[in-house]
């Protein structure tokens, strides 16, 4: 008897714990605010980067995939990569390079490891250097890069290619 309700206590205990465990979020389909704007994957670039303030880098390169430029704008602590079609630039990647902006749930560089887990859950994937969270049916990609046990950056990106829906 004492083991039937030790293994149905230790059942208990797994299932309760498996219930408990956090599906990868997919609230980084919500736009991310830096310096008081609202940025999400594919969205217009053309109101967005005036409004990002002094520009501290730019590069572009002929597109791999559609007519013009991908182009990178470097900011204080973000860089935005877009990519254009049909005349029209669109936002490919959105990166976080320090604390000054956050995540909609509130993550920021320099955040904990377990901040992560706990406002994301377990990734879809973890690398040499961090987590991803993938969201197949946006095809999103929340990336967090982590060292020494804190958040490094934050990338918002495509799974595949930047084809705008």
């Amino acid at each position: 008897m004492k083991k039937f309700l030790l293994l149905l206590l230790t059942l208990c205990m797994v299932f309760g714990a498996v219930s408990c465990a956090k599906e990868p979020s997919a609230s980084f389909e919500q736009p991310v605010v830096i310096k008081g704007v609202k940025i999400s994957l594919d969205d217009e670039a053309k109101d967005i980067l005036p409004a990002m303030g002094a520009l501290i880098d730019y590069d572009e390169t002929p597109t791999c995939n559609y007519e013009g430029m991908d182009k990178t704008y470097v900011y204080n602590g973000v860089q935005l990569e877009t990519y254009t079609m049909k005349n029209i630039e669109y936002v490919r990647k959105i990166l976080l390079l320090d604390d000054s902006s956050e995540t909609p749930e509130g993550l920021r560089v320099g955040a904990s490891e377990e901040t992560v887990t706990e406002f994301y859950g377990e990734p879809t994937e973890k690398f040499d250097g961090g987590y991803r969270y993938d969201d197949k049916k946006d095809s999103n990609r929340l990336e967090i890069g982590l060292r020494d046990g804190k958040v490094t950056y934050v990338l918002y990106c495509k799974i595949e290619g930047n084809k705008k829906n």
